[in-house]
């Protein structure tokens, strides 16, 4: 990763953010990338990159910034976690880190704070300062459209410009069913022939957070395998995204009993949400669980978690709904 940053032609600065630390990752964040905190002075505009991936902000971190924008006249503050929240007002940081970085920011005269953490664009700007949030890279968006965000400095206020990104959608045209010594692929004309299950859902992040929140309609994945001869006990189900990411389950997630019904509930190949269908809906075909509260919790994901296998790898119920699954198959 060092070496392709250090290849591009455009400086590339980072500053870590929560899921960077997680698992002891800041060690990994310093090896490849650098200090979590720093500044320094680039065209007139001095800038601080501060620390915030634990979601707070603490007086020291704010002392340090004031010595740093001592003889500074124009001024950016480059931070993960936002103070503001367009969209549920939850993903932000805790309120006395609010307190502090606003009140340093508008009493310090701070041109902008960038930040992150939330998956969509808002500009809040606040007397003369502007509270950026530049969206998600790659993640799900909570709102609008993928895109990039030019800041240009100009004598009086910056202008901040958020520029859409036209992309291909990622989806697979077809699915891949394989094992048992057979093959099927189907696409999405195929699958929505199947008989499709309807329910809402939502998971639980390693963080607690609720995301996901949608009506799903898709079909079982006991449906699928059905087609290549069912799972038996004591197989790996491999269930794999276009990007390389896969998640491993068992027998009892594909015919779940009674007591993991009511955990996990139906297992099924999402190809709507929210009445979007694909490609509109940008996370299909995605892997969805339908409990009967609605909520796929961690606590759940522990309960159905085979050994070696979701829970104890990832303790996240968010992190077993695989996005963009192009292949779905049975091994061992």
């Amino acid at each position: 990763m060092g070496s392709v940053l250090n290849s591009s032609k455009t400086p590339v600065l980072t500053t870590d953010g929560n899921h960077d630390v997680k698992n002891n990752g800041v060690k990994q964040y310093n090896a490849r990338f650098g200090p979590t905190q720093y500044s320094f002075e680039y065209g007139g505009v001095t800038f601080a990159f501060v620390d915030s991936s634990n979601q707070d902000i603490n007086a020291t971190q704010i002392n340090w910034m004031r010595g740093v924008f001592a003889d500074a006249s124009r001024k950016v503050i480059v931070t993960h976690v936002p103070c503001y929240d367009p969209i549920d007002g939850n993903h932000t940081l805790d309120a006395a880190s609010c307190d502090r970085i606003e009140n340093f920011a508008l009493q310090e005269n701070v041109d902008a704070v960038l930040s992150g953490h939330v998956h969509t664009f808002n500009d809040l700007r606040i007397n003369n300062t502007d509270f950026v949030i530049t969206g998600g890279a790659g993640g799900s968006l909570s709102a609008g459209t993928y895109h990039y965000v030019i800041v240009n400095v100009t004598a009086g206020p910056f202008s901040i410009n958020k520029v859409n990104i036209v992309w291909n959608q990622t989806a697979p045209t077809y699915i891949t069913v394989f094992g048992n010594g057979r093959t099927v692929n189907l696409t999405l004309e195929d699958l929505l022939v199947l008989t499709q299950v309807e329910g809402y859902s939502s998971f639980e992040n390693q963080y607690g957070n609720v995301g996901g929140k949608g009506n799903y309609s898709g079909v079982e994945i006991s449906q699928l395998l059905a087609l290549i001869g069912g799972i038996t006990d004591g197989k790996i189900l491999r269930i794999t995204a276009t990007d390389g990411y896969y998640e491993t389950f068992g027998y009892g997630n594909v015919y779940p009993n009674a007591t993991w019904l009511g955990l996990q509930g139906k297992m099924i190949l999402a190809l709507e949400c929210n009445g979007l269908s694909i490609p509109t809906w940008q996370d299909g075909p995605r892997l969805a669980m339908l409990p009967q509260d609605g909520r796929y919790s961690n606590s759940d994901c522990q309960l159905t978690s085979y050994p070696n296998q979701g829970y104890s790898l990832n303790p996240s119920g968010g992190a077993r709904w695989v996005r963009n699954v192009n292949s779905i198959s049975v091994e061992g």
